[in-house]
C-alpha cells in the first residue's frame, strides 16, 4: 500500500500506482498456486479502481453483471462509499461489489 495510506485517501496517481502493483502481486500468487490470496489481491485491485469512478453512475435498480464472475444478474439496491449492494438473481441473500466489477455486459 502506497505510504500506509488507506485507498480513500489516495490520490489519483497513488491509486494507479496501489493498481500496477496489486496486479503485478496477484499474478505473482496465481503464478505460485496460491489462488485464495489471488482472489484477495484482486478484489483489493477492484476496490482501487473503484475510487477513480463516479459512484452516480450507478443507477438504483440497475442490472449489472459482475466482471470475471458467472452467475445472474445482480440489481443494485443501494450505493455506499465505492459498494454497490444488491441481490443476484435467484439468491434471497444481499451481497456488496466494489462498483469497478460491475459491467453490463455478460462474463466471458
Amino acid at each position: 500500500m502506497a505510504s500506509g495510506k488507506m485507498l480513500s485517501q489516495m490520490t489519483v496517481e497513488e491509486l494507479k500506482e496501489e493498481m500496477d502493483r496489486l496486479k503485478e502481486r496477484g499474478q505473482q500468487l496465481f503464478d505460485e498456486g496460491d489462488y485464495s490470496e489471488a482472489m484477495v489481491v484482486r478484489t483489493r485491485w477492484y476496490l482501487a479502481a473503484s475510487y477513480l469512478m463516479d459512484a452516480q453512475s450507478i443507477e438504483i435498480g440497475g442490472q449489472f453483471f459482475i466482471e470475471g464472475e458467472p452467475g445472474g444478474v445482480f440489481t443494485v439496491s443501494h450505493i455506499d462509499g465505492v459498494m454497490a449492494h444488491g441481490r443476484i438473481s435467484n439468491n434471497p441473500f444481499p451481497v456488496a461489489y466494489p462498483i469497478a466489477m460491475l459491467t453490463k455486459e455478460p462474463p466471458v
